[in-house]
């Protein structure tokens, strides 16, 4: 073969070969409870009732230390229409692991309440948390919250809407306050009036957005304004990480509230997870170095007063 031929070849083999050579990339893996032997589990304590209607947690929480611990409030998504305390166990085991007081806590779906019941029930569990903060090693001062998808949009209304009477419902422990002083959130969104969110809504009055507000943005923009975390920024907001798959609408949905924040001088941030799907939080390969990234925000954004 002659050699200009010879180093054609060779430049085809090397482009070529990486192609068909590249290993499948693994299936992701659903990550199991695993409870650490350095946590306590209590599960279905029950942190609020409505008439006979009863709302119920699970606990977990550091053996070691005398604390007080900062504790975390961790809501499920599923489309406000689905879903249960259960999912986000093994973020919460791992965490507590780290020395947070963590509870994954049911909240009322569409299907039995309307908006915003969902949100009073989250401000509900603040206000437990903090009504026994002593039994349970917990730093009143020192509470955070952390929702993926639904439970995302959850967790970003618990954040903003500090002081709004009309989403602190009657769960119990009023003279607590609901207020959190830093959240996770997964790919949830700040704002329900975005384009997306309305041509949803117009297409399909089976949408979940319909089924949690009771209505469409065409019969009731007002609704849509109301129930949109990105509503209620203002001073008062504490610091907000937001984490999106890479293949989920990362930054998309975050953008404007983001700006928002940093003007105000609040902390904020973004992290995109690598070829992460949109609920990255619940899978390998995804899920270890989740964790670290959640522990390493709330130490430093829950740090104890000086």
């Amino acid at each position: 073969m002659q050699p200009h031929r010879l180093l054609l070849a060779v430049c085809y083999l090397s482009w070529s070969l990486p192609v068909f050579a590249q290993p499948a990339k693994p299936e992701p893996k659903r990550v199991p409870e695993k409870l650490p032997e350095r946590v306590v589990f209590q599960p279905d304590l029950v942190f609020a009732a409505y008439g006979q209607r009863e709302l119920k947690l699970d606990l977990f929480a550091p053996k070691d230390g005398a604390g007080p611990h900062p504790a975390l409030v961790l809501i499920h998504g599923g489309g406000w229409q689905s879903g249960n305390k259960t999912e986000l166990r093994p973020l919460a085991q791992q965490l507590a692991a780290r020395g947070f007081v963590c509870i994954c806590i049911e909240h009322r779906l569409s299907g039995e309440a309307k908006f915003p019941a969902a949100i009073q029930d989250c401000k509900a569990a603040v206000r437990w948390l903090r009504a026994n903060a002593e039994k349970h090693r917990i730093d009143k001062n020192r509470i955070g919250g952390v929702g993926g998808s639904t439970g995302g949009h959850l967790v970003n209304l618990l954040a903003t809407s500090a002081g709004v009477d009309k989403f602190e419902g009657d769960g119990g422990h009023a003279r607590h306050s609901s207020a959190v002083q830093s959240i996770v959130n997964f790919a949830g969104t700040m704002d329900m009036t975005m384009p997306h969110f309305i041509e949803r809504t117009r297409k399909d009055r089976n949408d979940p957005a319909v089924k949690f507000l009771g209505a469409t943005y065409d019969e009731n923009p007002k609704l849509y304004t109301e129930a949109s975390p990105i509503t209620y920024i203002g001073k008062q907001t504490p610091p907000m990480l937001h984490i999106d798959g890479e293949h989920d609408r990362p930054a998309f949905r975050t953008e404007r509230s983001r700006k928002m924040l940093k003007d105000l001088g609040i902390k904020t941030d973004l992290i995109v997870v690598k070829d992460g799907p949109h609920a990255f939080w619940l899978f390998e390969p995804y899920f270890t170095p989740l964790v670290e990234d959640v522990a390493k925000w709330f130490g430093e954004t829950l740090k104890p007063a000086k």
